[in-house]
């Protein structure tokens, strides 16, 4: 495991969860089809994370959001463009 970056707002949330935490395997369903809803999940100990989207990536980044504010206390929400995300 890495140290959590000191700019974490300047990470895609999803790759800076699978830098911090590799092999996840996530689990893709569709709820819905019309609206189209995904939901994003993995499991890690006895921890559950879940992420719902009209998109598949759109799930799982609110799957990864969740999972980072549980773990390390980063707030991506408490960013002001919430999809503005740089690629490292």
């Amino acid at each position: 495991m890495k140290k959590f970056p000191e700019d974490p707002e300047n990470w895609n949330p999803i790759q800076l969860l699978n830098q911090m935490k590799p092999g996840i395997q996530y689990i893709e369903t569709q709820i819905s089809l019309c609206p189209s809803i995904f939901h994003v999940s993995f499991k890690t100990g006895d921890l559950f994370f879940l992420g719902q989207g009209s998109l598949k990536k759109e799930a799982k980044m609110n799957c990864c959001i969740a999972a980072i504010k549980y773990f390390y206390g980063f707030d991506f929400h408490a960013i002001e463009d919430d999809y503005s995300f740089t690629k490292k």
